[in-house]
């Protein structure tokens, strides 16, 4: 009788064989996790730094921003209250000229041309103070999706970097028991 003879090493191992490279992968996918700690630890640095730089030119952008909406409402400002000084002096002349000549029709003629004046820089002023809490109502609230997408963006880069193992038992098992 011939004796037979069954080698792991010829490819006839079975089970045990593969239990033999399966625990060796394991525990390769352990070790390596290992190293990933200070990657991940410097990616979340990295990360944050990134979101705090974004954070920062969105601040000096709303500033900006803020600042060209002031100096616009100053230029329609001074724009109107000259208008409003020009007008006047010329009412005021005209009503100079015309006292001299015609007595009271005058002052009546002229008080209405003032009120008149007098409620067009009213309207404009109005209707500037609203342009104004309008531009800056819009520019609060395109900060604020600016910022929530800045979070979104930075707490789903994070999680991704959570989800890279850094123990052994999270690289050999896929669960971090925390060694």
């Amino acid at each position: 009788m011939a004796e037979t003879k069954t080698d792991s090493s010829s490819g006839g191992g079975g089970m045990g064989g593969a239990m033999l490279m399966w625990g060796i992968d394991k525990a390769l996918a352990g070790f390596s996790a290992l190293g990933n700690k200070k990657d991940v630890k410097n990616a979340k640095k990295s990360i944050n730094a990134d979101f705090q730089n974004k954070v920062n030119n969105l601040l000096t952008k709303k500033d900006m921003d803020e600042q060209n909406i002031e100096r616009k409402v100053n230029e329609v400002q001074n724009q109107t209250n000259i208008q409003t000084k020009t007008i006047l002096k010329d009412i005021m002349n005209e009503k100079n000229q015309l006292i001299s000549g015609s007595g009271f029709a005058v002052a009546d003629s002229t008080s209405v041309n003032t009120t008149d004046m007098l409620a067009k820089h009213n309207s404009t002023i109005q209707n500037l103070v609203a342009s104004r809490k309008a531009e800056e109502e819009s520019l609060t609230f395109n900060m604020n999706q600016s910022r929530d997408a800045l979070i979104e963006d930075r707490d789903r880069q994070l999680a991704e970097m959570d989800a890279i193992p850094t123990t052994f038992t999270g690289g050999a098992l896929g669960v971090d028991l925390g060694f």
